[in-house]
């Protein structure tokens, strides 16, 4: 029997996916994950709901849900159990694939950075890199293309661990 919360990826329509959540067809393949692994998706939920496109937003919260988005990616990469890794990281590149015109748009995910109260320039560093890596290889399509392009080892140089650079390495050239 196959583990469910082995997600599998496919590069097929996500038209029939409403713009704004997590894919519904990979979401229940969460449910066997650790509780820390199913909390950070649960604050990636709410940090797209309260930073959707067009909902009034401050800036001092807007920066406060930026600091909220990288602690997700941070948790995801880094602190997930190893056995959930595969499964989370999956959901995480079909999530921003499938908002990539909505929340995660350039126009909307990186509003506020100005304002992000990160006080060590790493952090900054990371935040940004790691945005990036995961919106350029969100799609399994483009992924090989975009791999090309893009330097890991600076991407993954701040706010991943070892053990975190490992796992992205290890994913990408499964």
């Amino acid at each position: 029997m196959s583990n469910p919360a082995q997600v599998t990826e496919t590069a097929g329509s996500t038209a029939h996916v409403q713009l704004g959540v997590i894919p519904e067809d990979i979401r229940g393949r969460l449910a066997t994950c650790h509780p820390a692994t199913q909390a950070a998706f649960d604050k990636l939920v709410s940090y797209m709901a309260e930073m959707a496109p067009k909902k009034p937003i401050t800036p001092e919260t807007g920066a406060r849900w930026q600091v909220q988005l990288y602690s997700v990616l941070t948790t995801l990469i880094n602190k997930v159990p190893s056995e959930d890794f595969e499964a989370a990281f999956t959901v995480l590149l079909r999530t921003f694939l499938v908002n990539k015109d909505a929340v995660f748009h350039e126009r909307y995910v990186y509003r506020f950075m100005e304002s992000i109260p990160l006080t060590n320039e790493d952090d900054r560093h990371a935040f940004l890199y790691l945005l990036h890596l995961v919106k350029v290889i969100a799609d399994p399509k483009g992924r090989e293309v975009a791999l090309r392009q893009v330097d890991l080892n600076k991407a993954l140089k701040y706010g991943v661990t070892e053990v975190g650079r490992q796992r992205v390495f290890a994913y990408l050239n499964r």
